[in-house]
């Protein structure tokens, strides 16, 4: 039996959900080396992507990722990816909600940045069964 042919120089991209930061491969490219050398795994990675769940939630829920409470204080105020000290929370919010909560159209955001005292208003919002 001979050896079967390696495809490393074909890959699935990988990418990370912005919300919930799980690494998946849901809508994103195959990779094809044009000189048909190996791709490493490490260098699959793509820019970041809804996951498959949040992907499909995106059309009616707007995701809150929260981050920590020193982030910059003045409204509308632009959070880079990067620089986002991310709390490991996060709250999905109908999308008709969220336009009567937030003075911003959000509707070609997928997800924006809010932080624990945003949490704590949204707790507040949110009816509790006894």
């Amino acid at each position: 039996m001979g050896k079967t042919a390696s495809i490393s120089h074909v890959r699935i991209a990988k990418s990370q959900c912005p919300i919930c930061l799980e690494t998946h491969s849901h809508n994103v490219p195959v990779l094809i080396h044009k000189e048909l050398k190996d791709i490493k795994e490490d260098e699959t990675w793509c820019a970041p992507s809804l996951c498959k769940e949040h992907d499909e939630m995106s059309k009616d829920y707007l995701g809150i990722v929260i981050i920590s409470n020193d982030a910059p204080k003045e409204p509308n105020a632009v959070i880079k990816e990067e620089q986002a000290n991310r709390t490991g929370k996060y709250v999905m919010m109908r999308r008709d909600a969220a336009n009567e909560l937030f003075d911003e159209d959000l509707s070609k955001l997928e997800f924006i940045f809010g932080d624990l005292e945003l949490l704590n208003v949204l707790k507040a919002l949110t009816p509790t069964k006894h």
